[in-house]
Protein backbone atom coordinates (compact mmCIF):
# COMPACT_ATOMS: atom_id res chain seq x y z
CA UNK A 1 0.00 0.00 0.00
CA UNK A 2 1.10 3.47 -0.13
CA UNK A 3 1.97 5.91 2.30
CA UNK A 4 -0.69 7.65 4.25
CA UNK A 5 0.31 11.24 4.33
CA UNK A 6 -3.13 12.58 4.87
CA UNK A 7 -3.14 10.32 8.42
CA UNK A 8 0.69 11.25 9.52
CA UNK A 9 1.59 14.38 7.13
CA UNK A 10 5.61 14.92 6.74
CA UNK A 11 7.30 18.31 6.67
CA UNK A 12 10.11 19.37 4.75
CA UNK A 13 11.90 22.68 5.13
CA UNK A 14 12.08 25.08 2.35
CA UNK A 15 13.44 28.08 4.15
CA UNK A 16 14.33 29.47 7.59
CA UNK A 17 10.53 29.76 8.12
CA UNK A 18 8.94 28.51 5.17
CA UNK A 19 8.10 24.33 4.18
CA UNK A 20 5.72 22.02 2.40
CA UNK A 21 4.02 19.12 3.76
CA UNK A 22 3.05 15.91 1.82
CA UNK A 23 -0.55 14.97 3.17
CA UNK A 24 -2.03 13.32 0.48
CA UNK A 25 -4.63 10.68 1.68
CA UNK A 26 -3.53 6.74 1.13
CA UNK A 27 -7.25 5.99 -0.10
CA UNK A 28 -6.44 7.33 -3.06
CA UNK A 29 -4.05 5.15 -3.73
CA UNK A 30 -1.09 5.21 -6.48
CA UNK A 31 -1.82 8.62 -7.49
CA UNK A 32 -0.33 11.26 -9.92
CA UNK A 33 -2.07 14.81 -9.60
CA UNK A 34 -1.41 17.98 -11.30
CA UNK A 35 -3.45 21.16 -11.20
CA UNK A 36 -3.10 25.23 -12.70
CA UNK A 37 -4.72 27.54 -15.52
CA UNK A 38 -5.01 26.55 -19.28
CA UNK A 39 -4.43 29.05 -21.96
CA UNK A 40 -4.91 26.87 -24.93
CA UNK A 41 -4.34 28.65 -28.94
CA UNK A 42 -4.48 25.98 -31.62
CA UNK A 43 -3.92 28.31 -35.12
CA UNK A 44 -6.51 30.82 -34.12
CA UNK A 45 -8.90 27.86 -35.20
CA UNK A 46 -9.42 26.71 -30.84
CA UNK A 47 -8.66 28.73 -27.94
CA UNK A 48 -9.60 28.00 -24.65
CA UNK A 49 -8.72 29.16 -20.81
CA UNK A 50 -9.82 27.92 -17.34
CA UNK A 51 -8.86 26.18 -14.33
CA UNK A 52 -8.00 22.63 -14.69
CA UNK A 53 -7.20 19.40 -13.00
CA UNK A 54 -5.45 15.73 -13.84
CA UNK A 55 -5.46 12.88 -11.65
CA UNK A 56 -4.57 9.47 -12.38
CA UNK A 57 -5.05 6.72 -9.21
CA UNK A 58 -6.71 3.83 -8.28
CA UNK A 59 -10.57 3.67 -7.87
CA UNK A 60 -13.75 1.49 -7.68
CA UNK A 61 -16.93 1.55 -10.01
CA UNK A 62 -19.80 -0.60 -9.89
CA UNK A 63 -21.16 -1.76 -13.37
CA UNK A 64 -24.30 -1.30 -14.48
CA UNK A 65 -27.05 -4.47 -14.06
CA UNK A 66 -24.76 -7.12 -12.35
CA UNK A 67 -23.59 -4.81 -9.66
CA UNK A 68 -19.49 -5.86 -9.85
CA UNK A 69 -17.63 -3.86 -8.58
CA UNK A 70 -14.67 -3.40 -10.73
CA UNK A 71 -10.74 -1.65 -9.25
CA UNK A 72 -9.81 0.35 -12.15
CA UNK A 73 -6.53 2.54 -12.98
CA UNK A 74 -8.53 5.68 -13.51
CA UNK A 75 -6.90 8.93 -15.65
CA UNK A 76 -9.47 11.75 -14.88
CA UNK A 77 -9.53 15.52 -16.47
CA UNK A 78 -11.69 18.42 -14.84
CA UNK A 79 -12.23 21.77 -15.99
CA UNK A 80 -14.21 24.58 -14.47
CA UNK A 81 -15.55 28.12 -15.13
CA UNK A 82 -13.91 27.42 -18.49
CA UNK A 83 -13.94 29.29 -21.98
CA UNK A 84 -13.52 28.49 -24.89
CA UNK A 85 -14.04 29.49 -29.19
CA UNK A 86 -13.82 27.43 -32.42
CA UNK A 87 -14.17 29.15 -35.39
CA UNK A 88 -12.36 31.36 -37.86
CA UNK A 89 -10.28 34.78 -36.48
CA UNK A 90 -10.11 33.88 -33.05
CA UNK A 91 -9.86 36.63 -30.60
CA UNK A 92 -10.25 39.32 -33.57
CA UNK A 93 -13.11 41.55 -34.07
CA UNK A 94 -13.95 39.25 -37.63
CA UNK A 95 -14.37 36.26 -35.58
CA UNK A 96 -16.41 33.62 -37.15
CA UNK A 97 -17.54 30.50 -34.76
CA UNK A 98 -18.87 29.12 -31.60
CA UNK A 99 -18.11 30.57 -28.43
CA UNK A 100 -18.69 28.61 -25.04
CA UNK A 101 -18.95 30.48 -21.84
CA UNK A 102 -19.38 29.31 -18.17
CA UNK A 103 -18.11 25.49 -19.06
CA UNK A 104 -17.67 23.10 -16.39
CA UNK A 105 -16.12 19.39 -17.24
CA UNK A 106 -14.68 15.82 -15.90
CA UNK A 107 -13.98 13.17 -18.18
CA UNK A 108 -12.90 10.08 -16.75
CA UNK A 109 -10.70 6.60 -18.76
CA UNK A 110 -11.00 3.81 -16.48
CA UNK A 111 -9.32 0.28 -17.02
CA UNK A 112 -9.45 -2.63 -15.29
CA UNK A 113 -6.47 -3.49 -12.95
CA UNK A 114 -7.40 -7.36 -13.59
CA UNK A 115 -7.76 -7.14 -17.13
CA UNK A 116 -6.56 -4.26 -19.17
CA UNK A 117 -8.87 -5.00 -21.93
CA UNK A 118 -12.05 -3.84 -20.08
CA UNK A 119 -12.01 0.30 -20.12
CA UNK A 120 -14.78 2.86 -19.64
CA UNK A 121 -15.01 6.41 -20.65
CA UNK A 122 -17.30 8.71 -19.53
CA UNK A 123 -17.94 12.30 -19.47
CA UNK A 124 -19.90 15.17 -18.09
CA UNK A 125 -20.01 18.66 -18.58
CA UNK A 126 -22.44 21.89 -18.62
CA UNK A 127 -21.74 25.12 -20.29
CA UNK A 128 -23.76 28.23 -19.18
CA UNK A 129 -23.84 29.82 -22.81
CA UNK A 130 -22.82 28.80 -26.28
CA UNK A 131 -23.17 31.29 -29.20
CA UNK A 132 -22.47 31.36 -32.68
CA UNK A 133 -20.97 34.66 -33.88
CA UNK A 134 -19.47 35.95 -37.46
CA UNK A 135 -22.54 35.69 -39.98
CA UNK A 136 -24.71 38.33 -40.40
CA UNK A 137 -28.33 36.96 -39.98
CA UNK A 138 -27.81 33.74 -38.64
CA UNK A 139 -28.48 33.80 -34.82
CA UNK A 140 -27.49 30.05 -33.22
CA UNK A 141 -27.60 29.91 -29.41
CA UNK A 142 -28.46 27.61 -27.13
CA UNK A 143 -28.49 28.00 -22.73
CA UNK A 144 -27.80 25.75 -19.61
CA UNK A 145 -26.54 22.72 -22.56
CA UNK A 146 -25.54 19.87 -20.50
CA UNK A 147 -23.73 16.88 -22.19
CA UNK A 148 -23.13 13.06 -20.89
CA UNK A 149 -21.09 10.72 -22.07
CA UNK A 150 -21.27 6.59 -20.58
CA UNK A 151 -19.53 4.36 -23.20
CA UNK A 152 -18.11 0.74 -22.44
CA UNK A 153 -14.59 -0.06 -24.52
CA UNK A 154 -15.41 -4.15 -24.83
CA UNK A 155 -18.61 -5.31 -26.89
CA UNK A 156 -21.13 -6.77 -24.53
CA UNK A 157 -19.43 -5.62 -21.25
CA UNK A 158 -21.72 -3.40 -18.91
CA UNK A 159 -21.31 0.75 -18.48
CA UNK A 160 -20.47 2.25 -14.93
CA UNK A 161 -23.26 2.91 -12.77
CA UNK A 162 -22.42 6.23 -11.13
CA UNK A 163 -26.11 6.48 -9.44
CA UNK A 164 -24.48 3.75 -7.42
CA UNK A 165 -21.28 5.12 -6.81
CA UNK A 166 -20.51 8.84 -7.87
CA UNK A 167 -16.82 9.52 -9.03
CA UNK A 168 -15.44 12.65 -8.34
CA UNK A 169 -13.22 14.70 -10.44
CA UNK A 170 -10.99 17.19 -9.36
CA UNK A 171 -10.83 20.51 -12.06
CA UNK A 172 -9.24 22.23 -9.45
CA UNK A 173 -10.65 25.17 -7.61
CA UNK A 174 -13.80 22.50 -7.45
CA UNK A 175 -14.78 18.72 -8.39
CA UNK A 176 -17.17 17.52 -11.10
CA UNK A 177 -19.22 14.51 -9.67
CA UNK A 178 -19.99 11.86 -12.99
CA UNK A 179 -23.95 11.03 -11.66
CA UNK A 180 -25.11 9.20 -14.80
CA UNK A 181 -27.59 5.86 -14.52
CA UNK A 182 -26.16 3.08 -15.39
CA UNK A 183 -29.29 1.61 -16.46
CA UNK A 184 -29.46 3.90 -19.83
CA UNK A 185 -26.77 1.61 -20.90
CA UNK A 186 -24.16 3.05 -23.62
CA UNK A 187 -25.41 6.94 -23.11
CA UNK A 188 -24.72 9.63 -25.71
CA UNK A 189 -26.82 12.91 -24.52
CA UNK A 190 -27.15 16.51 -25.12
CA UNK A 191 -29.72 19.17 -23.46
CA UNK A 192 -30.49 22.74 -23.02
CA UNK A 193 -32.56 25.91 -24.33
CA UNK A 194 -32.06 26.48 -27.80
CA UNK A 195 -32.42 29.61 -30.19
CA UNK A 196 -31.71 29.16 -34.20
CA UNK A 197 -32.96 31.91 -36.44
CA UNK A 198 -31.85 31.56 -40.11
CA UNK A 199 -32.13 35.14 -42.24
CA UNK A 200 -35.94 35.25 -40.72
CA UNK A 201 -36.73 32.60 -42.74
CA UNK A 202 -36.47 30.10 -40.32
CA UNK A 203 -36.81 30.59 -36.57
CA UNK A 204 -37.27 27.73 -33.78
CA UNK A 205 -37.08 28.70 -29.63
CA UNK A 206 -37.08 25.77 -27.15
CA UNK A 207 -35.73 23.32 -24.44
CA UNK A 208 -34.29 20.69 -26.15
CA UNK A 209 -32.74 17.21 -25.15
CA UNK A 210 -31.11 14.63 -27.95
CA UNK A 211 -29.94 11.29 -26.83
CA UNK A 212 -29.31 7.83 -27.97
CA UNK A 213 -28.68 5.18 -25.29
CA UNK A 214 -29.42 1.40 -25.27
CA UNK A 215 -32.98 0.36 -23.83
CA UNK A 216 -35.26 -2.75 -23.40
CA UNK A 217 -38.73 -3.00 -24.78
CA UNK A 218 -41.41 -4.83 -24.63
CA UNK A 219 -43.11 -6.16 -28.00
CA UNK A 220 -46.76 -7.16 -28.49
CA UNK A 221 -46.16 -10.56 -28.14
CA UNK A 222 -44.27 -10.09 -24.47
CA UNK A 223 -41.01 -10.58 -25.67
CA UNK A 224 -38.29 -8.30 -24.68
CA UNK A 225 -35.69 -6.80 -26.94
CA UNK A 226 -32.65 -4.71 -26.29
CA UNK A 227 -32.69 -1.91 -28.59
CA UNK A 228 -30.58 1.33 -29.08
CA UNK A 229 -32.96 4.14 -29.07
CA UNK A 230 -31.88 7.63 -30.29
CA UNK A 231 -34.91 10.09 -29.26
CA UNK A 232 -35.47 13.54 -29.35
CA UNK A 233 -37.43 16.08 -27.44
Amino acid sequence: PVADLARAPVEFATGAATHVDLDMAGSQGDLVHAQGTLNLDLFGFVQATGSFAIDKRTDTVTLAGSAEVVTVDALTFGVTQASAFAGINGGKTRAVGDTLTGVDLGLAILADQADASRTWTSLQAKAQGVTFAGITGITLAASGLDVAINQAGKTGDAVVDYLAHGLSIDTGPGAVTLDMAGSKGALLQASGALEVDVFGFFHVDGAFAIQKSSQVVTLAAASNVTVDLLSLG
